[in-house]
């Protein structure tokens, strides 16, 4: 598990911006609605808390189970838009992202939480499991 911290740590993964002189602060602030799909070269900083929930769905095409969660994963981006930013990173056009993790079966998913500490599931996730942990990770009580 620190050799999986330790890489993921040295591993920066950015999102691509129109806009270069966007400054980092702002960026920081918002957090993006709906899935943001990682294309091919691009990347997203995980060596520095984001500051919100972060949530990186690993996953391929010829995939079921993976495609069986994007619906899912899709609901929960506007259901929580504006709380948590979620990215998917399909595992065939980031080949050496996945080897670098040590991701071997997928569907892969990652938490990301506000101080950068992270958590990890693989493998197929129902919908009102996915909603419950990334509740848990809010700070959401549903019992309340």
């Amino acid at each position: 598990m620190k050799q999986v911290l330790s890489i993921v740590l040295m591993f920066a993964l950015f999102s691509c911006k129109g806009n270069a002189t966007t400054s980092t602060e702002q960026e920081q602030k918002e957090i993006p609605v709906g899935v943001q799909v990682l294309q091919q070269g691009q990347t997203y900083d995980l060596k520095k808390a984001p500051g919100h929930l972060v949530v990186i769905d690993f996953n391929a095409i010829w995939c079921a189970p993976c495609m069986q969660f994007t619906p899912i994963f899709e609901e929960a981006a506007q259901k929580y838009a504006g709380k948590v930013e979620f990215i998917s990173v399909d595992v065939d056009k980031h080949q050496k992202l996945a080897q670098q993790l040590g991701i071997t079966s997928i569907p892969f998913l990652l938490f990301i939480q506000p101080d950068g500490k992270f958590n990890s599931w693989v493998g197929f996730l129902p919908q009102t499991e996915f909603e419950k942990a990334i509740d848990q990770f809010l700070g959401v009580d549903k019992n309340e």
